[in-house]
């Protein structure tokens, strides 16, 4: 969409950065959880990039980056609203209206409070005192998409403060309209009527449908998920689970039943770990740092609960001594260095100084463990030495 503006003020500029006020102003503000529109300004010699669009005091403010020509006041520019980002974040708010009123009318004491509107998902947090679960969602999404497929009609309408106060179930939150702002009112005919300053569809079909991704928390606060890329995420996920399927060995119906066995297998697997890992005993090799002995050992696919213990009992048995433990696996390597407490050299210093084993990790003066992208010890034990001996 373009239109001719003119650049009215700049309200603050820094570098090739500036807010500035046009007349008119073409772009939807931030709102209701929404972004503001995004889009170019240009002329024959100017170019900005508009990256967002915020209203304060019932005044509109471009942010901008100009990447050619000069930003002066009263310079009329042709203004183009990316409407494919707009329209796709309208699809995602009337998405989030439609499942949002689902839930809330189907379970008493849920209460959506917050939304983030974006073009990839949209999160929507709520509290809930009870256990927010998937067959709350997936029926929320079911009903959802019945309401698209129904191809209701959205609309939009400004009331004054003291008529919006006089509609009957409209949701609005009170204690951010002032009693002279205007009230702007999204509403479904028989469905939901609610308080919005965000953009949206014209008829509920155009949300295209909805697919909750996945939700977190615990009681009373939660959050979910969902896009409007229905027909993506159900292809890419038919696709993910038809490969795991056929890995398991197992039909659809029973994936649940057998991934829940597995689960138990392995927490019965880590406690008999757990209870033997005291009494497993690694051929150590050792070297010195400084008058201290080093202790160390590479090992492949060793369960980081018996490294770890290894270590321990290690620096127990002689305090003063270092203990090194590398354990690699498929997703990487991962490692434990402990000081005994008669040792006074600092393990978390090294880590945090040290550029050339790609460590991500850290924890106290005596212990410390992560990930390395090199499982050498022998660049482990040199690094250790040029460090401490330095």
């Amino acid at each position: 969409m373009e239109n001719k503006i003119v650049i009215k003020e700049i309200v603050k500029i820094s570098g090739k950065k500036a807010v500035i006020v046009t007349d008119p102003n073409p772009f939807h503000p931030a709102g209701g959880g929404q972004p503001g529109d995004t889009g170019i300004l240009k002329s024959a010699d100017f170019y900005a990039d508009v990256t967002d669009c915020q209203t304060e005091n019932g005044k509109n403010f471009l942010y901008i980056k100009v990447n050619k020509g000069e930003l002066v006041e009263e310079l009329v520019v042709e203004a183009e609203v990316n409407l494919e980002r707009q329209w796709l974040l309208s699809r995602m708010h009337s998405g989030e209206h439609v499942l949002s009123k689902i839930l809330e009318n189907s379970h008493p004491g849920l209460h959506i409070y917050k939304v983030a509107v974006e073009t990839d998902s949209t999160t929507v947090y709520l509290h809930y005192p009870n256990e927010l679960t998937w067959e709350i969602l997936f029926h929320a999404e079911e009903e959802g998409n019945k309401v698209i497929e129904a191809d209701l009609p959205v609309s939009v309408c400004v009331k004054s403060y003291e008529e919006a106060r006089e509609i009957k179930g409209l949701k609005a939150n009170w204690d951010r309209i002032g009693e002279n702002d205007a009230v702007r009112i999204v509403s479904i005919p028989d469905f939901d009527i609610i308080a919005c300053s965000g953009t949206h569809v014209y008829r509920t079909s155009e949300i295209g449908g909805v697919h909750v991704e996945g939700f977190k928390g615990r009681y009373p606060e939660w959050e979910f998920r969902f896009t409007v890329h229905r027909n993506q995420k159900l292809k890419e996920e038919s696709y993910a689970i038809r490969k795991l399927l056929r890995e398991i060995g197992c039909p659809i119906e029973k994936l649940e039943s057998v991934f829940k066995r597995l689960q138990q297998e392995n927490k019965t697997l880590l406690k008999g770990i757990d209870s033997l890992r005291e009494f497993v005993a690694f051929p150590w090799e050792e070297a010195a740092v400084k008058e201290f002995p080093l202790f160390f050992y590479h090992g492949a696919n060793i369960p980081v609960e018996v490294a770890s213990a290894s270590v321990s009992r290690k620096i127990k048995e002689m305090d003063a001594s270092l203990c090194l433990f590398i354990t690699s696996a498929d997703g990487g390597s991962q490692f434990f260095l402990g000081a005994g407490e008669s040792v006074s050299l600092d393990v978390a210093a090294f880590v945090r100084n040290n550029k050339i084993l790609g460590i991500r990790g850290g924890g106290r003066k005596d212990w410390v463990s992560g990930r390395t992208q090199k499982d050498n010890l022998d660049l482990w034990v040199k690094e250790l030495q040029l460090y401490f001996e330095a």
